[in-house]
């Protein structure tokens, strides 16, 4: 993948990319997970319900 790539060369002091996805959203769920985002079940609300917090680890 790109962005671990680019984020590890210019932001050599981060560990992790960290988003936020809404729960309901089941596609992009996927997405991520697919792409070696990790689900820790940290869990907060937004404006249109519950986000997942999810974690790449570099």
């Amino acid at each position: 993948m790109i962005l671990p790539k680019f984020v590890k060369e210019n932001f050599t002091q981060t560990n992790a990319i960290v988003l936020a996805v809404n729960s309901t959203n089941k596609v992009a769920l996927r997405l991520y997970k697919n792409c070696g985002f990790v689900d820790e079940g940290v869990r907060k609300m937004g404006p249109k319900g519950e986000l997942m917090i999810m974690h790449y680890y570099l």
